[in-house]
């Protein structure tokens, strides 16, 4: 079991505008409505799109406020998006204003360097190659850089004033969900059910995770099952050739692909090893996280922000050549599936607590760390 620390964080009087565009749903959304779920401070957020994050967020009465779009090839629309943000900060008056990642701070970043009190800069990716901290500096540099990791935090820090502080990470109790899913895509007890949970992307790994399982077709029974439904539409497409390369691969029978699920955290409950094979690095991996939590083994590569994440006492990071090796070792041996996994909860709360988490991400936006 996961839960919130005992420890009750003060309750902070300082109001916190957030600003996103809103548009997909990932690790960043499910960051922002835990804020919105368990934040002392009094969290707003600006977003662009009434998409399911607006959703989430009035479903946990976070203050919601709609920007109009900003797209980079139409000048008019970003006057009136940055328009629409300087009239929001004059009227919210918050103490500090967060742009999450690069492209809010983009099309925002004069704005609210000009407007509010204080500015953060909220890291969950990499410097991407638009020079982001180039066009920070010469607009003004924000007050802080918060950074996911410290994988994240090395593009960042020599420039500006940088901190790490991982997610938290809110995760219920386990709720029984493992039979009745299971029952429902036909998959019986003493089958094998590897999960990967994320979005639609190449970079995910998806195919080599295919290539990798294909190899083990004759092993015992085996299940995979991807989470994550395209939302663009170069994803569908790729989803479609994600379906057609299991097909060749003689393994098509095994793979589900079940989609955007608002259950993630009982899918998992169904699961028996989560497996990941990013081909570049992951920042973060929130869902890393809440696989742990949930007592799944986790299997990645060895790279980017996972490591920070994995240990050997709840998973195993491997390399490309050497993933269906540990994936065969854990379809075979059911007593290390559940050491690894019974091992997850205490390194999730270690690392993410989420009324810890929130009491230092809530500190350092408001300038009191």
């Amino acid at each position: 079991m996961f839960v919130a620390t005992s420890a009750v964080p003060r309750l902070r009087s300082g109001r916190i505008l957030h600003l996103w565009s809103g548009n997909l749903y990932g690790g960043v959304e499910r960051f922002l409505a835990s804020l919105a779920q368990i934040g002392q401070a009094e969290h707003h957020f600006g977003l662009c799109f009434d998409g399911r994050l607006a959703t989430e967020l009035r479903e946990r009465r976070g203050n919601l406020h709609l920007i109009p779009a900003a797209r980079l090839s139409s000048p008019r629309s970003i006057a009136t998006s940055r328009a629409a943000v300087g009239a929001l900060i004059q009227r919210l008056r918050p103490t500090a204003v967060v742009t999450h990642s690069h492209w809010p701070a983009a099309i925002w970043g004069r704005v609210v360097r000009a407007r509010a009190q204080r500015w953060v800069f909220y890291a969950h990716d990499l410097r991407n190659g638009h020079g982001i901290l180039g066009w920070l500096g010469s607009r003004g540099k924000p007050d802080l850089v918060i950074a996911n990791s410290k994988f994240t935090a090395k593009g960042y820090e020599s420039r500006v004033r940088t901190t790490v502080i991982h997610y938290p990470v809110v995760c219920t109790a386990l709720g029984g969900a493992r039979e009745r899913i299971r029952e429902s895509h036909g998959v019986g007890l003493e089958d094998v059910v590897l999960l990967q949970v994320s979005r639609m992307q190449p970079w995910k790994g998806h195919s080599l995770l295919l290539r990798s399982v294909a190899r083990l077709k004759s092993e015992r029974t085996w299940r995979l099952w991807f989470v994550g439904g395209p939302q663009r539409p170069e994803e569908h497409l790729y989803e479609t050739g994600l379906r057609n390369e299991a097909r060749k691969l003689g393994i098509g029978e095994r793979v589900e692909f079940l989609g955007e699920r608002a259950d993630v955290l009982d899918v998992m409950e169904a699961a028996d090893v989560f497996c990941q094979a990013n081909t570049r690095p992951e920042p973060f991996g929130l869902v890393f996280v809440e696989a742990l939590s949930r007592r799944l083994p986790v299997v990645a590569l060895a790279e980017g922000g996972i490591p920070e994440i994995v240990t050997p006492q709840c998973g195993i990071l491997t390399s490309n050549g050497k993933l269906s090796t540990v994936i065969q070792a854990l379809l075979r041996d059911a007593s290390l599936r559940h050491h690894l996994g019974a091992n997850g909860p205490a390194r999730a709360a270690e690392l993410c607590d989420p009324g810890r988490q929130t009491a230092m991400v809530e500190s350092a936006i408001l300038g009191e760390a």
